[in-house]
């Protein structure tokens, strides 16, 4: 069976998809209630049924049901046939991965796997592998440790990270596992020393080590070492010779809902993709031999923000075609995923969708792939039913047509941690334990030590929380730090406190622990019985240290082990601050004012504070107060409901522009006195209400007051210039009205103003956009996988010697620059088949020198070259589509330079140079960039230089015919 029976269409007739249409990927689109992910699910039920292996990625629990086949009664009477839900039943095993947890078949993962194994060995024409793979080793594990990547500490990191592993790899001791790393980490050779001084500092370093250490601690240690190792044969039952005799089809869910924070999902997605790409690459396949589905991908692969995981995703979806690997998205409107990623789908299932700006971005995506019929479908979304779709499928029919989604034969819910443990086979649950050594292993994804598992209180193996906590640093100004709390079953009351604390601050942590336990023995609160006596604590705070903060974190510490206990995180968006009693009364702390200013500058919409501290509240001044909600408690239990409520703001969002203090004390002059008022607290009410009035407080984020906060939300939502046309329609006003609230925007230096033709169009200022040449949105580049200290190395091996043995030349300098290519996309004709022939029609990318219009190809172990020999069918040349993942990134970002950025060539002068070269019909043409290292090499006897050029992709010399030389 070659065709996916998705439902019936408009006539009522079966409608299916041809199989080999999945090959050029899929996406499922539909607001909430839409029918999405069982059209999804559908999709997976007949892979399944054809005997094609799946892997699934499902971050809520309801792809996981596809474990519980409904009856078959049911299913025959809503007008599925029963053979479907046979077949499926037949051919289905399904096994549910819960990464750091026990709960399903535990699965962990090693980031380190690809950089000690043979397929990433600095073998001969292997080199561009292992570049590829230290460098996601090392952005992922700089992710993982809480660094943030576009800062300067987080390139430095993920530079370290790369050139520690490279030094073990080069020195025949590849790591096998963070421990391994950790310990050359703490004592390195003196060689590896010398070049780490030359990257970090070594207080930077020693910040390394600390926060390396930390993710052996703790569910990152479960993620990392307690389960199965992640291995794609075995996720698609390709190892499992029993399973391949009978004809089954494994279908594995990896459920993310076990780890604790988006940070550990989106690395666990990255450390999952990458591995789905090395694999395929060592399995090639023209026709479709695996599914890969991940459910609700809005958070992994946004339009603008850069997770850890959103490279690989891109990268798996623009290469697996061809290898025979399907992708599966589902999502629920389009601006939600990179545009980049979704021009690589060929299939799209449109659902119900209701917002204007939804059906805009649906509507201007149909104009390329159905352009007589993407004004229709855009008005016809809105009224859709549940379970009702257009799908445009290009390579399949010739226009869109309607599908209602065929009833699932599995049932469609959400299981609860109860139905995740029973969704896997138990002999078969066993068998894959038994592989990892699980069973002989205590601890790897189990408990530490025996516990009555039938005690429903005993509550999890494991668990996390994160707190915002609001402090006064050393130099007396506010701060917000994240403090990590771990609580572990099966010890025995042990606490561990991390990141420096003094006497005191550890101090504020038992008495925490103790007042957690005496709440739940007076039954305050709820928690699992006796934890203080079958749990341990590990608390992390790094700025406690600062002895002017004293126990002023006691109520998040008290905080943090009550959600670790509960598994329930708090609101993201609510930092606290005051000392605790072992009775859990809120005590007076200091630096009100400042810590308020700091949580308002890192975008926290609430802050909770004691209850004693109102005259401090009552001065602040009134921007702040109207600016943040400040809610006064006098005991724990009234601050819960507040932190564990509805949050104002899914994340803390930095604001636009710091508040104007200056001037302010309008705040009523009786009020002070309440700071000195021994009655206070006792009169404090017993649900927390805001110091500031209600009337007083701005609207939320997400519905600005003014057209001047529409037009600036707008700006800075959207990484592109507008003219004022386009403004005028996206925030809703009169034409005049966006006018003065532009010119007010320009003259308060929130945005700026460019000339585009005969136009001006408009930008946030934080956007990093270069309009002098005509970058006024973001743009793709590739990522860079060789860091400096591989760039200076491979310098280094083309020096010049004397008598053989001592180098004439030296590296005087180093700088990384980004070479302009032109991408060009095209569509071929292309002839398969020996005997039988048949020509189809394919798409792909050509890309050429941005300054030459010379065609850039790609040789294996030489690296890049221009005007090289090249096939004569377009589809056959190896570029850069073939080999790197393209970031997203804004232009300003880049370090691009002048000379090359005004002598472009133009794209009409690459559409003539590619149809010289080649048949075929010019798609699209657009700029990307190439990361290049300029080495300037110099003669030490006679001071002569010259340049040399190595990619920054595969750290090959490249010949440039144009090389730049001055800066921007």
């Amino acid at each position: 069976m070659s065709e996916l029976l998705l439902g019936r269409d408009a006539t009522g007739q079966p409608l299916h998809l041809p199989l080999k249409t999945m090959l050029r990927h899929a996406v499922c689109l539909g607001s909430s209630g839409s029918g999405k992910t069982v059209a999804c699910k559908v999709i997976v039920e007949e892979y399944i049924r054809r005997g094609i292996p799946v892997i699934a990625v499902d971050p809520q629990g309801d792809i996981a049901s596809l474990a519980r086949v409904a009856d078959e009664e049911t299913v025959v009477a809503k007008g599925t046939p029963a053979e479907v839900r046979t077949g499926f039943l037949r051919k289905a095993q399904v096994v549910v991965w819960t990464p750091g947890s026990a709960l399903g078949v535990p699965i962990s993962v090693n980031p380190l796997a690809a950089t000690s194994s043979p397929s990433g060995a600095a073998a001969e024409g292997q080199e561009e592998e292992l570049l590829r793979d230290i460098a996601f080793a090392a952005e992922g594990l700089a992710d993982l440790a809480g660094f943030d990547l576009k800062s300067k500490d987080g390139r430095y990191v993920t530079a370290l990270f790369g050139l520690v592993i490279r030094f073990a790899a080069d020195h025949g001791k590849p790591l096998e596992g963070i421990g391994p790393l950790l310990k050359l980490l703490s004592s390195m050779p003196k060689e590896l020393a010398d070049q780490v001084s030359s990257v970090v500092s070594e207080k930077l370093s020693d910040e390394v080590v600390r926060r390396l250490r930390m993710l052996t601690m703790g569910p990152q240690s479960l993620m990392l070492t307690g389960g199965v190792p992640l291995d794609v044969d075995t996720l698609l039952g390709r190892n499992d010779e029993e399973l391949r005799a009978s004809g089954r089809a494994r279908l594995s869910v990896v459920y993310l809902n076990t780890l604790g924070s988006d940070r550990e999902r989106q690395f666990f997605l990255g450390q999952l993709a990458q591995a789905v790409y090395r694999w395929m690459l060592e399995h090639p396949s023209t026709t479709p031999q695996a599914l890969f589905y991940v459910d609700e991908v809005a958070p992994y692969i946004p339009p603008v923000r850069k997770p850890v995981c959103k490279d690989a995703l891109k990268l798996l979806l623009r290469q697996a075609r061809k290898y025979g690997l399907s992708c599966l998205l589902a999502t629920q409107s389009p601006g939600d995923i990179d545009y980049t990623a979704l021009s690589q789908i060929g299939t799209w299932n449109l659902g119900r969708l209701m917002t204007r700006q939804e059906l805009k971005k649906v509507q201007s995506v149909l104009e390329s792939i159905a352009p007589t019929a993407a004004e229709e479908i855009a008005a016809e979304l809105p009224s859709l039913k549940p379970g009702q779709f257009r799908l445009v499928c290009p390579d399949a029919f010739k226009a869109p047509v309607s599908l209602r989604v065929r009833w699932l034969v599995t049932e469609h819910r959400t299981l609860d941690d109860d139905g995740i443990a029973s969704a896997t086979d138990p002999d078969l649950r066993a068998d894959l334990e038994r592989l990892a050594g699980i069973d002989e292993e205590p601890g790897h994804g189990g408990p530490a030590s025996p516990v009555d598992e039938s005690d429903p209180s005993a509550g999890p193996a494991v668990g996390r929380a994160e707190v915002a906590v609001l402090a006064v640093t050393g130099d007396g100004e506010g701060d917000v730090n994240a403090c990590e709390i771990v609580v572990q079953r099966g010890g025995n009351g042990k606490i561990t406190a991390l990141g420096g604390q003094t006497r005191v601050s550890k101090e504020a942590i038992k008495v925490a622990w103790e007042a957690a336990s005496l709440l739940l023995r007076q039954n305050a609160i709820e928690l699992p019985r006796e934890f203080d006596r079958r749990y341990d604590v590990t608390v992390l705070d790094t700025r406690l240290a600062v002895k002017k903060d004293g126990p002023s974190a006691g109520l998040a510490y008290l905080t943090g082990i009550i959600a670790a206990l509960r598994e329930r995180a708090p609101r993201r968006d609510v930092a606290m601050t005051g000392e605790i009693t072992m009775l859990g009364k809120v005590l007076e702390v200091g630096g009100i004012e400042e810590k308020a200013k700091a949580a308002y500058e890192a975008g926290y919409a609430t802050i909770v504070v004691p209850a004693e501290n109102k005259g401090d509240v009552a001065m602040l001044p009134r921007a702040l107060r109207d600016a943040i909600e400040v809610v006064p408690v006098a005991t724990i239990v009234e601050a819960l409901p507040v932190i564990f409520g509805k949050a104002k703001r899914e994340r803390p969002v930095p604001p636009e522009k710091p508040l104007d203090l200056s001037g302010e004390a309008e705040v009523s002059r009786e009020e002070p006195a309440a700071k000195a008022t021994p009655a206070a607290p006792a009169a404090a009410p017993a649900t927390p209400t805001p110091v500031a009035a209600p009337v007083a407080r701005p609207e939320p984020p997400d519905e600005p007051k003014t057209s001047e906060d529409r037009v600036l939300a707008l700006l800075a939502k959207e990484p592109t210039a507008f003219d004022y046309d386009e403004i005028t329609e996206r925030v809703e006003d009169a034409r005049n009205t966006v006018t003065r609230a532009v010119r007010k925007l320009l003259k308060g230096g929130l945005i700026r103003r460019a000339k585009r033709g005969r136009k001006h169009v408009h930008y946030h200022a934080d956007h990093a956009l270069l309009p002098d040449w005509d970058l006024l949105g973001p743009v793709e580049a590739v990522k860079l996988a060789v860091f400096e200290p591989d760039a200076r190395r491979r310098a280094e091996k083309d020096l010049a010697t004397s008598m053989l043995v001592f180098t004439r030349e030296e590296v005087a300098s180093l700088a990384l620059g980004h070479l302009p290519i032109y991408r060009l996309k095209f569509s071929a004709k292309v002839t398969e088949g020996w005997i039988f022939t048949r020509t189809v029609e394919r798409r792909d990318c050509l890309y050429f020198n941005g300054l030459t219009g010379d065609l850039l190809t790609f040789v294996k172990g030489t690296g890049f070259s221009f005007e090289a020999e090249t096939p004569a069918n377009p589809v056959e040349v190896v570029d850069l589509d073939d080999l790197a993942c393209l970031e997203t990134a804004m232009p300003g970002e880049l370090e691009l330079l002048a000379d090359e950025m005004n002598a472009l060539v133009g794209a009409a002068t690459v559409e003539k140079a590619a149809a010289k070269k080649f048949d075929l019909e010019v798609l699209e043409i657009d700029l990307v960039f190439l990361p290049v290292w300029r080495a300037l090499i110099r003669d030490k006897e006679n001071r002569s230089e010259r340049d040399l050029f190595i990619d920054g992709y595969g750290g090959h010399p490249m010949a440039l015919p144009r090389p730049a030389r001055s800066g921007r």
